[in-house]
């Protein structure tokens, strides 16, 4: 068996995921400029960052970024939970609330719930990285569009990596509008002096 090298579809897409990023970066950073206006921003009091399997694992890993840049209160929730106690129980508290569906394919059926129950409650659209014309990006109002990439078929790194660079930029986003008015930017400032 000397010489001959078999192909690993995850080891494959791994590597090359550096390169496809970078490709999307600058499209992806200038998409998270416009997303939000800037009296959204300082309107958005919470956030509630949803999805199903890699994009709740990117939801749950920019968690404490958006917390920290944006300075408000931030829940990263399996789809299932915020589109059925989370965003009901908001109630009379909805105005003011971001809600963030995160999908690569834009087809999982419980987030299109997440994204359409937020719709119904909040007047406020809900964003979130997906394809347009997917049922996700259908039923949100705006979508931060996502280019595939040329790389092997195997589990969601690629989907999950991009993800993460695009809340990333969108967190960076509204702690650049805030400025230094942002009290825990400083704070944190302050602690690694």
């Amino acid at each position: 068996m000397t010489g001959i090298r078999q192909t690993n579809p995850v080891r494959e897409q791994m590597l090359g995921t550096p390169a496809a990023v970078l490709q999307q970066f600058d499209a992806l950073e200038s998409q998270t400029r416009k997303l939000l206006s800037t009296p959204e921003i300082f309107a958005t009091r919470r956030i509630i960052l949803t999805g199903c399997g890699d994009s709740q694992m990117a939801a749950a890993s920019v968690e404490m970024a958006f917390e920290i840049f944006a300075g408000v209160p931030v829940e990263a929730l399996p789809a299932m939970t915020a589109s059925r106690y989370a965003i009901p129980a908001l109630g009379n508290q909805a105005n003011g609330t971001l809600v963030i569906g995160i999908s690569s394919s834009g087809a999982v059926a419980r987030t299109v719930e997440a994204v359409r129950s937020a719709r119904i409650r909040e007047p406020r659209p809900s964003r979130l990285p997906a394809k347009p014309e997917s049922p996700v990006g259908q039923a949100a109002e705006r979508v931060l569009q996502m280019q595939s990439a040329s790389l092997p078929s195997a589990p969601g790194f690629f989907g999950y990596m991009l993800s993460m660079v695009a809340l990333h930029l969108l967190a960076i986003r509204m702690a650049e509008v805030k400025g230094p008015t942002n009290a825990r930017i400083r704070r944190m400032r302050r602690e690694c002096s």
